[in-house]
């Protein structure tokens, strides 16, 4: 009887032990199943973290870009309300001394006109007005070298070249081009042709 319940028991031990191992395989299996689906979560995360970096810096490129042209446009606006607004003061004043104004903040030694500079009591202005008559419009400039240029660059149709510098203002030729290119570099004017042909004409 004894040896029959060594052997019950016996199988029952194995039994279990089998149970336990299938328990166990099956936790195994779980557990390589649950590290598979860790590294592809985290695969997932690392692409979903370099995709956000990228889209970050899409976003501060486009930031800087919309803020760039947002700079550009707001100087823009600022110039075309200061030209606005100088089309509107000097409305009635030949188209000459208008040029002379528009690149009054690009060249050093312009002042303004008469009618700008001078200033009188109120019961004195049409005596004034009347004595000073069309010089009224005239352009007060540093000195004559300034108001030469101008009315050079003016009176051949916007256009002007070093010889015609060198001879109007009598300089030498090192001197005319530096005139030339500090006109160039304070965007007045730009170049036009080549060699003999070479000449610069006022900037758009």
């Amino acid at each position: 009887v004894r040896r029959s319940e060594v052997c019950q028991r016996l199988l029952r031990s194995k039994s279990d032990e089998s149970a336990q191992e299938e328990l166990l395989l099956a936790e195994q299996e779980k557990r390589k199943q649950s590290d598979q689906r860790m590294a592809e979560l985290l695969t997932a995360q690392t692409v979903c973290e370099d995709g956000i970096e990228s889209s970050s810096q899409e976003v501060r490129r486009i930031t800087r870009s919309l803020h760039q042209q947002q700079q550009e446009y707001q100087t823009k606006s600022t110039r075309l309300e200061s030209l606005r607004n100088l089309a509107e003061r000097y409305e009635g004043y030949g188209n000459s001394i208008r040029r002379v104004m528009e690149v009054r903040d690009r060249v050093h030694g312009i002042h303004g006109v008469v009618a700008d500079l001078i200033t009188t009591e109120k019961q004195y202005e049409t005596a004034i007005e009347t004595a000073l008559g069309g010089s009224i419009q005239n352009v007060v400039t540093d000195s004559d070298q300034t108001a030469k240029q101008l009315i050079e660059y003016l009176k051949k149709n916007n256009k002007i070249n070093r010889l015609i510098v060198e001879s109007l203002l009598d300089i030498s030729k090192t001197r005319a081009n530096d005139i030339l290119n500090n006109m160039i570099n304070n965007n007045i004017l730009v170049q036009a042709g080549t060699g003999k042909n070479t000449c610069y004409v006022l900037k758009e």
